[in-house]
């Protein structure tokens, strides 16, 4: 429920590429139009090998992933999560 997400939190997007960094912002124009109290922040591109996805693959194959810290790593497995 985006609107209730909005009512109560800031809205922080990190741009996959930031090529597309005027497209993300005339997007979020339209959302600060219709919500003029959010806060938004907008975080460059930060290149990194682990995605969800290659995290997902490694626990699924072998109930572990060494792109994640172990703390994190519990909490996934505790939470049922991937």
């Amino acid at each position: 429920d985006f609107d209730k997400l909005i009512a109560n939190f800031n809205l922080c997007v990190v741009l996959r590429k930031n090529s597309e960094k005027d497209a993300v912002v005339s997007n979020l124009k339209k959302i600060s139009e219709k919500n003029p109290d959010l806060k938004i922040k907008i975080l460059p591109e930060v290149w990194s090998e682990v995605s969800s996805s290659k995290i997902r693959d490694e626990i699924n194959k072998t109930g572990t992933s060494k792109l994640i810290h172990p703390d994190v790593l519990n909490f996934i497995k505790d939470n049922i999560l991937y």
